[in-house]
């Protein structure tokens, strides 16, 4: 078996950490997102995030002097 890795605990893995030499292992470093589809769902929660920011905001009612 082997391993492949795009995230690590700690990232990025120090120097001369042991996974680094070992025959089975791939590391890429935090890029496996980077593809058309990743970026394209990622991007894609942009504007429904915008359009909620830029709705009005809830009126609540003032307090009153001398109340909480």
């Amino acid at each position: 078996g082997g391993v492949g890795l795009d995230v690590t605990n700690p990232e990025p893995l120090p120097r001369g950490h042991p996974l680094f030499a070992h025959p089975q292992s791939v590391i890429t470093p935090h890029v496996a997102a980077r593809t058309y589809t990743g970026l394209r769902n990622m991007f894609g929660v942009v504007d429904p995030v915008l359009s909620a920011l830029e709705l009005p905001r809830p009126r609540y009612p003032e307090p009153r002097v001398g109340q909480p």
